[in-house]
This record gives C-alpha cells, sequence and structure tokens, in this order.
C-alpha cells in the first residue's frame, strides 16, 4: 500500500544517512582487502566489505527519496541553486584542498594547466570522489523524469525499476553461472550511473510494506550478504591470480541491491515517530548534517594513521572507524556552527 506523500523531515532519514556515513569509513578501513593475503585478517576484511557495500548504495536512495519530487516542494531554478551550493561548490574546493595535498605529500605530479585540468575532470584529486562523477550527472536528469514520479504513476516506475534491475543485476547473474554470453546490445537504456538506486530509495520512502514483505526483503538481505561473501571469496580466494575482483562485490549485482534494500527499509520500520522533539532526534539530525563534511574529509586521519598503525589487523578494522567518524563529525559539527565558515560543510 503506497503511503501519503508528505514534506516534513522524517529522523529514519537522518538515520540512514548516519549509518551510510560510517558504513563508507568502514569501507576505507578496510582496505588490507584490496592486498589479498590467504589469512583471517583478510577473510575479516572481506567480510567488513560486504557487510559495508550498501553504503553508498543508500546514500544514491536518499538522493532519490528526497528529490525526485522536489517540484512538490520548490521549482527547477531552486532545485539547481541548491545543488550547486550544497553539493558542487564544497565539492570543487575540497578537490582543491586535496590537489595540493597530494602534490605536498608527493603522491601526484603536476607539471603545468593541463594536469590540473586533468585532476578535476578525471577525478585525480581524491579517488573516493568518484561518487561526485557519479552524482552531479544524475542530479541533471533529475528535473527531466521527475514529472514522472507521482502517485499517480506509481505503478510505471515499479516498471521502470523493475527493467533496471532484470539489466543490471539478474541478467548479468544468469551470464555468471551459465556461461552464456549475452549481447551487450541487448540493454535497458535508462541504467546508467546506478540511476535504479535512486528510483528504489523513492519507491521506498513512498510504499507501506505488509509484514511479510518486509521479512521477505530483510531475508533476501540477509541471504544477499552471504551470498556475496562466499561468491567474492571463491572469485578471489580461490582463484590463480588472486585478482581483487568479483562480479559479487559490483554495486549492481543483486546481492548489493537485496542488501541496500533490507538495510533502508530495516532503518525505516523502526518508530523512529517516538523519539520526534527529543534531545535524541536532535542529536541525529545534528550528526547527519554532518555526514557530507564528514565525507568529504574522513581520509585525512585515515592516512595519518596508517602512517602510525598497521592497517593489517583485526584491531584495526574493527575500531578504527569509530575514531575515524568521531573525529570527523566533531569538525564537522564545530565547523557548521561557525556563520562564516559553514558553506564548508553544507
Amino acid at each position: 500500500m503506497d503511503s501519503e506523500k508528505t514534506n516534513r523531515h522524517y529522523l529514519y532519514m537522518d538515520v540512514l544517512n548516519i549509518a551510510a556515513c560510517f558504513a563508507v569509513i568502514v569501507l576505507h578501513c578496510s582496505g588490507t582487502f584490496f592486498t589479498y593475503e590467504a589469512d583471517s585478517v583478510w577473510k575479516l576484511s572481506l567480510l567488513l566489505q560486504v557487510l559495508a557495500r550498501w553504503a553508498v548504495l543508500v546514500f544514491l536512495m536518499l538522493t532519490g527519496a528526497n528529490l525526485l519530487s522536489y517540484r512538490e516542494k520548490y521549482s527547477t531554478a531552486v532545485f539547481f541553486k541548491k545543488r550547486l551550493i550544497r553539493t558542487f561548490l564544497p565539492f570543487l574546493l575540497w578537490s582543491v584542498v586535496w590537489l595540493v595535498w597530494r602534490v605536498y605529500e608527493g603522491q601526484i605530479q603536476i607539471a603545468g594547466a593541463r594536469d590540473v585540468i586533468t585532476a578535476f575532470t578525471n577525478n585525480g584529486c581524491q579517488n573516493i570522489y568518484w561518487f561526485f562523477y557519479m552524482l552531479f550527472p544524475i542530479y541533471l536528469a533529475i528535473p527531466v523524469i521527475s514529472p514522472l514520479f507521482c502517485r499517480e504513476n506509481i505503478r510505471r516506475i515499479r516498471y521502470f525499476y523493475l527493467m533496471i534491475l532484470f539489466f543490471t543485476a539478474v541478467l548479468p547473474l544468469f551470464t555468471y553461472y551459465t556461461k552464456i554470453p549475452v549481447s551487450t546490445d541487448f540493454a535497458f537504456p535508462l541504467t546508467a550511473g546506478n540511476f535504479g538506486f535512486v528510483i528504489l530509495g523513492w519507491l521506498m520512502a513512498r510504499t507501506e510494506f505488509r509484514i511479510w514483505q518486509r521479512l521477505l526483503i530483510w531475508l533476501s538481505g540477509i541471504l544477499g550478504a552471504v551470498w556475496m561473501y562466499f561468491g567474492a571469496y571463491r572469485d578471489i580466494a580461490l582463484s590463480a591470480e588472486h585478482t581483487v575482483q568479483s562480479d559479487f562485490l559490483s554495486y549492481n549485482s543483486l546481492p548489493t541491491v537485496a542488501m541496500s534494500a533490507a538495510v533502508f527499509l530495516l532503518i525505516k520500520s523502526i518508530p523512529w515517530q517516538k523519539l520526534e522533539h527529543t534531545f535524541f532526534a536532535s542529536a541525529l539530525r545534528t550528526l547527519a548534517g554532518a555526514s557530507f563534511g564528514v565525507y568529504l574529509i574522513h581520509l585525512f586521519p585515515i592516512q595519518y594513521m596508517n602512517r602510525v598503525f598497521s592497517n593489517h589487523s583485526a584491531a584495526y578494522m574493527l575500531m578504527m572507524p569509530f575514531f575515524v567518524y568521531a573525529i570527523c563529525a566533531l569538525i564537522a559539527v564545530l565547523v557548521r556552527m561557525i556563520p562564516g565558515l559553514r558553506r564548508i560543510f553544507p
């Protein structure tokens, strides 16, 4: 059954925002995964990579949940102005900061203006900012398709998403297990840039699921995590080259989709409204507001701590995310309290 549309603030979205931000840090604190070693530490790093794989995708789902129906709240001109101020300008600022830092640290070489331009056009300032290169085209596409996203079109939108799911998640699994090739020309034309998760977020935010549907989605998320772990382990650890790549770790893999939907629904299903107008709710909103800032700077403490501690240890991977999140969230919250500096972490 579809829920009534409303423009009010939802606390569960703040929780999802915070959880996804923390999960991103977990991914980046378990980087030992990218150097295969046949030991328990590497297996733990794979497990953490699997359990946090939904992080970026939940961010995309929140983007869809909040922005695909933006016309209910403001004009397209306001939409682009908000995206410019809240996302694009901070991205440019912190890309410059990272570029200067990496040149200073000797991580990259800049010989002239062409190298500087290339760093910005080809994600050379900070590797984890690849997310923005995917996100900005999504912003450009939203005004084109946003008129479709209303209650009257919910069946069309479900069809839209199911087609994306089939071509990006189901069909690749068919090829993986059967070894039967499928022509690359046989593709749904609206599947670029993980856009399916943007649509999925809009659908899940506006759908009230029956208990059996919730249980089914949660079970699929658990099975998806197990499937992803052992599928990726088989592809990596049991292969001759030990190349740290696997179709199961793809953001569009069916197990990843299942996990992302399960996490979104799990947090949405908690009765957060009972906490409205409490200090706890206010604290959640404050932390959620700091998430973008945490994302922008969290690699600074990670890089520093990697010089002090070995990241190839269980203690590092399990404890460091809490330290990094705490220090970055504190910085972002304090900076956001200073009027002249608030634009740094909008």
